[in-house]
């Protein structure tokens, strides 16, 4: 194989295996939520390979804004959904080998890692890269990281937005550009250390999703419906402190993260607000920080 008439990728690069996962879940909670849907594609730089998907039978009541973004309905779900243990076990029956491949690696495996500790499965131990990360890093020009913008920037289809298959093909897609992109990286297997180093275990996993969060999500969540503006003061993506006046307008969640997609007043222009290291001001509660 010769990519762009350049160097001619070696067999080792031909040899890389990889398995794109990707999720959909009853809420964004890992602690309350659960997995309604795995999706899983095999690939290799050259193309897609074998797929897999399932339906998982939640035990509790769904987010309806969850219901809304994947538009997995009670119907399909009691026709085709299986037992958490049921759907694990024929994903493991599924799963090639090879690292794995997410977007936005810590939200799946923070599902994932719940997932099988509640079926009281052994966790898996597998090398994994986050394709989120990958693209902040090395497409930093980008000025948007999300997965459906990297579609369109791409013109990646892969059907239905939200399902699991569809997104699990999307990444592995946007991750096959991304190496087959990156200058020289199938020159040596030195060079592809500048890919290798982002390069996680599954075992070194922690959950690090704040158990408050349901407390966090219901205050946003009613400043959101009452079109509230609070004064806030936060760190900026450089780190230099910052304060505004600010409209939220969603909650988001990236990389263990939680953000709110809020309108700076006046001006207009959005931002994305970490809460990590916030303070916001309330009229009525005063000075509320909200520690991860």
């Amino acid at each position: 194989m010769v990519r762009d008439g350049s160097t001619p990728v070696e067999q080792w690069a031909l040899d890389m295996r990889f398995l794109a996962i990707d999720l959909e879940t009853t809420g964004l909670n890992p602690y309350k939520h659960e997995i309604i849907e795995i999706g899983a594609v095999a690939f290799t730089i050259e193309g897609l390979r074998e797929d897999f998907s399932v339906l998982i039978r939640p035990e509790r009541k769904m987010d309806p804004k969850a219901r809304a973004i994947h538009q997995i309905s009670a119907a399909e779900l009691e026709e085709k959904a299986v037992s958490l243990a049921d759907g694990l076990a024929a994903f493991q029956k599924f799963m090639p080998e090879g690292s794995w491949v997410f977007h936005n690696a810590p939200f799946d495996l923070s599902f994932l890692k719940q997932s099988f500790a509640a079926a009281k499965l052994p966790w898996l131990n597998r090398s994994y890269y986050d394709h989120l990360q990958l693209s902040r890093k090395l497409r930093s020009e980008r000025l948007s990281h999300s997965l459906d913008s990297i579609k369109k920037e791409l013109g990646i289809d892969t059907g239905q937005a939200h399902r699991a298959l569809a997104d699990a093909r999307a990444t592995a897609l946007a991750f096959i550009h991304l190496l087959q992109t990156e200058p020289d990286i199938f020159a040596s297997k030195t060079r592809f250390q500048k890919i290798r180093r982002w390069q996680r275990k599954t075992e070194k996993f922690e959950i690090l999703f704040p158990k408050n969060f349901d407390q966090i999500e219901q205050y946003f969540q009613g400043k959101i419906r009452q079109e509230a503006m609070l004064k806030v003061d936060f760190f900026d993506k450089n780190g230099y402190p910052q304060r505004a006046l600010v409209q939220p307008l969603e909650l988001m969640i990236f990389s263990h993260n939680i953000y709110i997609r809020s309108r700076i007043h006046p001006g207009g222009q959005d931002i994305l607000i970490p809460l990590a290291r916030a303070t916001v001001h309330d009229q009525e509660l005063g000075a509320i920080n909200f520690v991860q």
